[in-house]
């Protein structure tokens, strides 16, 4: 350490950080489907703003077999983030999507109070699966004994927020005295995240049997819906303090000196849109850093006609006929199959290859990368460069294909994305045609019945003025 950092690392005296209730407005109980949240975070106070959590009971309530995903913030369609009432990120009605999407490429580390992502309810070689009554009940339960794990007042899940405002801002600590209120504003998905199913018995020998297929869910039954209730629902968040005026007299004299205070984050444009060979989009953006892709099976939108999980190591190829996300009638060995390995894909999150002679390739303002349209072995190691992280091993690449298939370009300097570096593509006072563009038949006969995802990342900005002014930069 620098002997200038160290002098006023040592004045910046009297650190402490404490946990704080934050305040839901309206209902925090018998909330269901296309319900709004608001969370009111504190005042007067420096937030660590990748503390938000979220904890909440969930019911589901089904005449057949039900499921929610095993990521709980898919159940939120939309997040905001409000300052003084103005709405600080893009607007993004596919926030579960999105999160499927960046689950895909860089993986997910939930934590200990989240939901389970396991299919048996009693350990790696148990015969009774999670969810096998015509209900999840609210509260976890040993389905062989069924003695109650958390009791129906605790709350047994814990969500953070991902791909918001708050979770990649820098810094990350905001003094929200310099604000106008800090609002949170989260819309509730609709019924169809759950997967329903009237057939989730498992072969005798449990997960290990060999020359069994132990997949819950599989078989399905038209007309058949669930509906999900939260109840009990908590948030908290950290602040920091020092007892010194240190901390004031630094953000004093940076909005002194340069008239405001810069908060880069990251931010996220979608498009969903029928695919016939082209997905056609365009933005506004000061920094276009990567833009992420998927294709979706059109008719996978009902709960009780498609909606099915998979196994996370298929070895066998889905029909888009059949309905992607299903893993069909399945002769893996004992030894293929490791603890935690299964994983529910409910069709709506299935991201699949829809063709077996697809190409791709972007288009932006009749500037094509890369330069000649790539299969999907190369999309995944171009993936790879884009993101900097290696694809999980544990997925085959035909488990790739029929449920993971997700792409990514990137326009924006290696590692930009850690330092919030506005790097990438400037479209501001210009036009932006960006296309996506595919070669190859669709397997779904006649009618197109993919869709395309398109998720744009982007390096935003908002700048705090004397007087709690704020202003975004796209």
């Amino acid at each position: 350490m620098n002997a200038a950092l160290n002098y006023f690392s040592s004045r910046l005296a009297g650190y402490s950080s404490n946990v704080y209730t934050v305040q839901a407005s309206g209902k925090t109980s018998s909330l269901v489907a296309n319900d709004q949240i608001v969370l009111s975070l504190p005042s007067s106070a420096i937030i660590d703003a990748r503390s938000l959590r979220i904890g909440f009971n969930l019911s589901i309530a089904s005449t057949v077999a039900a499921r929610a995903p095993a990521n709980l913030e898919k159940l939120f369609a939309r997040v905001e983030c409000l300052v003084g009432g103005q709405s600080v990120s893009a607007t993004n009605n596919s926030h579960g999507l999105l999160v499927a999407v960046k689950e895909r490429v860089h993986g997910s580390e939930a934590g200990i109070a989240s939901h389970p992502d396991i299919v048996r309810a009693v350990g790696d070689f148990s015969t009774v699966p999670i969810g096998a009554t015509a209900a999840e009940p609210s509260v976890g339960t040993d389905a062989a004994s069924g003695s109650a794990v958390y009791t129906t007042a605790s709350v047994p899940y814990v969500v953070e927020l991902t791909n918001t405002f708050l979770s990649s801002c820098e810094p990350r600590f905001i003094d929200s005295s310099l604000l106008n209120q800090i609002q949170i504003r989260i819309t509730l998905a609709s019924n169809s995240v759950l997967s329903v199913s009237t057939n989730n018995t498992v072969p005798s020998g449990g997960v290990y049997a060999a020359v069994k297929n132990p997949v819950e869910f599989d078989s399905i039954v038209a007309g058949q819906s669930a509906t999900y209730q939260i109840d009990n629902l908590t948030a908290s968040i950290t602040a920091i303090s020092f007892s010194s005026s240190e901390y004031d007299t630094l953000l004093a004299s940076q909005l002194s000196e340069a008239g405001f205070l810069s908060v880069p984050f990251r931010n996220f444009l979608t498009y969903r849109q029928t695919h016939t060979g082209s997905s056609k989009f365009q933005l506004s953006t000061r920094s276009l850093d990567k833009v992420y892709f998927a294709f979706l099976y059109g008719g996978a939108t009902e709960q009780g006609t498609t909606t099915r999980p998979t196994l996370k190591n298929s070895t066998v190829q889905n029909s888009p006929n059949v309905v992607p996300g299903y893993l069909v009638a399945d002769t893996l060995q004992a030894s293929k199959f490791g603890a935690g390995r299964e994983k529910y894909r409910g069709s709506w999150e299935t991201f699949g290859l829809p063709s077996t002679q697809f190409q791709a390739q972007l288009s932006i303002n009749n500037s094509f990368t890369p330069q000649g349209p790539v299969g999907p072995s190369q999309l995944g190691s171009i993936t790879e460069l884009a993101t900097g992280v290696a694809l999980p091993a544990s997925t085959t690449q035909l488990a790739r294909l029929t449920t993971d298939f997700v792409s990514c370009f990137s326009f924006a300097l290696p590692g930009s994305s850690d330092y919030r570096v506005a790097s990438g593509i400037d479209f501001r006072g210009q036009n932006s045609a960006c296309q996506l563009l595919t070669t190859g038949t669709f397997d779904i006969g006649t009618t197109p019945a993919w869709d395309s995802f398109i998720v744009c990342e982007m390096c935003s900005e908002m700048r705090i003025s004397v007087g709690r002014s704020v202003s975004i930069i796209m």
